[in-house]
């Protein structure tokens, strides 16, 4: 049965196929809850990094197989296989009115999925959150992978990622094509509690929460903490990876200033990490001058809903987003002692009143705002046989 919402005075009535990249990532159901919010009924099928998954807030869901976290040529390879299991998983899933493809992988199986329901005329949505390091190669590798995207998004009808960076460093510097493009910020989907003020210790308390996946910030972080002799503190909260951080553990294990706390329940813990911090670290070295340069991440959204400043490098999407703002803490340097003197010379009280001044609508994704994305679906057509731009002086040159 679907379900139907009044949007912007249209009754919407959606029923939307989700293929995942990774079923057991939350930032899948999420996504999953928003468009159920907004009042589509949403079928979730495609690959997963563990096992087993929960069904969670999907309709159905379908795995077509497991895959690991990082190994892009491996999650190819277990797209191209799925090719051949594709008609016997399939049909238990309800025909759709709309495909959404998160990331390439599964934009490239889109295809084959729509044939599966004997349509042709199914709308295809490709959701691109971040940019891999492969695709912004200089080699035949690069451009083999952009030509394929890009041959695969002129059958697509609208394109969903959630920074303006993405868009204006990627997507059109490479003429990566679109008929449509729109903008869906990593937003919470659920009101914060009120803000609690970590109770000053005479000390400055720093949270680094969520995918920890920064060598880079885990040796500033080190470094900052031993140097000012524990005036600054690090707590380290959810899960490290330990592919880009082998030696995180021994870090964390050697230094008395810096405390992981393990993974934590989300968004049911978010309230109490942060009320135990003053600053949320959103220094990001992982994919420094591509990725990271250009997102918009989760943990802006959640630190400043619940009222921590955020710590942000100069010349980032993030910084400039900020900076309209005039809200948090930009860091210019890549110096260790530079950048605690900077820390230490934050004025908190004023800091923190900024970030807890700006609209809560500016963290939080409202009902109106899902319904209106599940509208804007709806209301999808078929794309034109030829979407090329003009090419651009950015054009994709190798």
């Amino acid at each position: 049965m679907k379900f139907a919402v009044q949007a912007n005075t249209r009754l919407v009535d959606l029923r939307i196929l989700y293929l995942a990249h990774d079923l057991s990532d939350a930032a899948i159901w999420r996504r999953v809850h928003m468009l159920n919010t907004g009042g589509a009924v949403v079928d979730l099928a495609g690959f997963s990094r563990a096992s087993p998954v929960t069904k969670g807030p999907a309709k159905t869901m379908t795995c077509f197989g497991l895959t690991k976290n990082g190994g892009f040529i491996q999650r190819i390879a277990a797209v191209g296989r799925s090719f051949a299991t594709m008609r016997k998983k399939i049909p238990g899933t309800p025909k759709p009115d709309l495909i959404i493809a998160r990331n390439l992988e599964m934009l490239a199986l889109s295809g084959r999925v729509r044939a599966q329901f004997g349509r042709s005329d199914i709308p295809i949505v490709y959701e691109c959150l971040d940019i891999h390091h492969l695709m912004l190669r200089r080699d035949v590798i690069g451009w083999a992978l952009r030509k394929l995207e890009r041959a695969l998004m002129r059958k697509t009808s609208l394109l969903i990622t959630s920074s303006p960076g993405f868009v204006r460093n990627y997507f059109d510097r490479f003429d990566q094509c679109a008929p449509q493009t729109q903008i869906v910020e990593n937003k919470m989907l659920q009101n914060a509690p009120p803000h609690l003020s970590r109770v000053s210790d005479g000390k400055l308390s720093i949270g680094w929460f969520g995918i920890l996946r920064c060598q880079k910030s885990l040796h500033f972080l080190d470094q900052i903490t031993r140097n000012t002799d524990g005036r600054i503190q690090v707590s380290l909260r959810g899960k490290p990876a330990y592919d880009v951080m082998p030696d995180f553990d021994q870090i964390v294990a050697n230094n008395p200033f810096l405390h992981f706390g393990g993974p934590y329940r989300y968004p049911d813990d978010l309230a109490d990490i942060y009320s135990q911090v003053d600053l949320a670290w959103l220094l990001d070295f992982y994919q420094q001058g591509e990725n990271s340069d250009w997102l918009l991440p989760n943990r802006l959204y959640e630190g400043c809903a619940h009222g921590a400043v955020p710590l942000v490098r100069a010349t980032t999407e993030t910084a400039r987003f900020l900076q309209k703002r005039k809200i948090g803490a930009i860091i210019d340097t890549n110096d260790a002692d530079k950048i605690a003197t900077q820390l230490e010379a934050i004025n908190i009280t004023v800091a923190r009143r900024a970030v807890q001044s700006e609209p809560q609508s500016t963290w939080i994704c409202s009902d109106k705002e899902c319904a209106e994305l599940v509208t804007k679906l709806s209301q999808l057509n078929i794309p034109q046989i030829s979407l090329s731009k003009p090419k651009s002086a950015l054009q994709d040159q190798t």
